[in-house]
């Protein structure tokens, strides 16, 4: 009876642990941050899901006799004093207290009052100072236990109770405890992982800058802003000259690595607001809002000039290159009447320039309409 009451508190504690990491969905806190949240909000709220986990499982805890119950209660102290500093265990053993008396001021409460000061001290002494994480939580969940078990001496007048009771104690807890942390540690890879997908849904993973479908996303919803105020939208088309021959002569790995390089650099050149993005392969785009197009001109000069100004090192500092630019710029109300045109028009005028002896800026507005004009700005 006791093992299937034990079993009960068992899937609670576990659901709730879910629970949290789904709604939750930052770190329950892991070691290397824990003192981080000494005094956060992530601890305050981590003690207090755990005060709230600790009645629930009052809550649903074994009736020994008219005034004392047995639960799992000290495993959400375990989790808190772990992961979430003095604090909110501070926070979550109050709340646990608290409530044991509002069931009622008995020998039990008072009792209850001692396995958590003592617990809460075990723990979190044992957490700051044991480096195999493993080793400490059993260290921990036995000591509590010891405490239990002297305590329950005193209030389990039957011997064949207060064993059977203590043996099924002592076995749900210390496997509680290790379904816990590892339910725990599995949620939050989970969860990193998760925040990485979506991470590099929108971002490209090798230079950090917008992947296209971010470039999308904010090129669709400036659209709808700069077409309500007729506003300038400028967008900057950016190409590595050459690139292929770079890879092909000192190999991708260093190719990446300039990528990189390059990046840095568009990104340093632009203003914070702007969107810039590496829509794939060598290529690189700014999204510009709110400027002239003369002064989305200049922003494209610094980052040609600055580019080709870059002496890159490759192949672990024993090779420095040089490469260079071309870029195209197109600006709606300027030269694109429809918005919608403004991407294909200023990939147009990167053509204009790679055509016309790459290493330049080239604007929309200088390409007739056989695309015989550039401007190359100095």
């Amino acid at each position: 009876m006791f093992i299937e009451e034990f079993f009960l508190n068992l899937t609670v504690l576990i659901s709730f642990i879910f629970l949290y990491h789904q709604i939750y969905r930052s770190k329950f806190v892991t070691t290397s941050t824990r003192n981080s949240h000494l005094f956060s909000h992530r601890g305050i709220l981590l003690g207090i899901a755990g005060g709230l986990l600790g009645i629930v499982l009052m809550h649903f805890s074994i009736q020994v006799d008219g005034n004392t119950i047995i639960d799992l209660r000290v495993i959400p102290l375990m989790l808190v004093a772990l992961y979430g500093g003095w604090i909110a265990t501070t926070i979550t053993g109050a709340s646990i207290i608290f409530f044991r008396f509002l069931i009622g001021v008995n020998l039990s409460s008072l009792s209850n009052l001692l396995l958590v000061i003592f617990s809460a001290l075990i723990f979190l002494f044992f957490a700051s100072r044991m480096k195999n994480r493993w080793l400490s939580i059993i260290t921990m969940l036995v000591l509590s236990n010891t405490v239990f078990s002297f305590i329950t001496y005193a209030l389990i007048a039957d011997f064949k109770v207060y064993l059977t009771i203590n043996v099924a104690y002592w076995l749900i807890t210390i496997t509680a405890g290790i379904l816990a942390i590892s339910m725990n540690n599995h949620l939050l890879q989970s969860n990193r992982l998760f925040k990485e997908y979506e991470m590099n849904a929108f971002i490209d993973p090798l230079t950090g800058l917008n992947n296209v479908r971010s470039f999308d996303r904010a090129f669709n919803g400036a659209k709808q802003r700069i077409v309500k105020k007729q506003e300038n939208l400028s967008i900057l088309v950016i190409d590595i000259d050459h690139f292929k021959q770079v890879n092909d002569t000192y190999g991708h790995p260093q190719g990446d690595l300039i990528l990189k390089h390059v990046a840095t650099l568009i990104k340093d050149s632009c203003r914070s607001v702007d969107t810039v993005s590496r829509n794939g392969g060598e290529e690189f785009t700014v999204l510009v809002t709110d400027l002239s197009h003369v002064s989305v001109s200049q922003i494209a000069e610094k980052i040609r000039k600055n580019v080709s100004e870059y002496t890159f090192s490759i192949n672990n500092d024993t090779l420095h290159i040089n490469i260079t630019i071309s870029i195209g710029v197109a600006t709606y109300l300027v030269n694109t009447g429809d918005v919608d045109d403004l991407y294909r028009n200023a990939d147009a005028a990167l053509y204009k320039a790679k055509n016309s002896g790459r290493n330049m800026v080239c604007s929309y507005s200088d390409i007739d309409k056989d695309g015989s004009n550039y401007i190359k700005l100095e």
